[in-house]
């Protein structure tokens, strides 16, 4: 939501949950390697706001690389 509206910073992690069940374990290693590269807690990357997402829709994209995309949460099939 940060992103998306350029909210001030509340937090110190970083929310994020993905659709496909069988990319969490990936997810979690590679949050690992970022969390030893850069110094950051073990914690930095968390699920923690996934029970808040029951009902939302897949929002506007944000960034898009070769391997990850990374979309806000939406209310509404607005952006579809």
């Amino acid at each position: 939501m940060v992103l998306l509206f350029g909210a001030r910073e509340s937090t110190k992690d970083v929310d994020a949950f993905s659709l496909d069940p069988g990319a969490a374990t990936s997810v979690s290693k590679a949050a690992a390697l970022v969390a030893a590269a850069l110094g950051l807690p073990d914690d930095w990357l968390t699920e923690a706001a996934k029970g808040y997402a029951h009902g939302l829709t897949l929002g506007p994209v944000l960034f898009e690389g070769p391997t990850l995309r990374v979309r806000a949460p939406s209310a509404c099939n607005c952006w579809q």
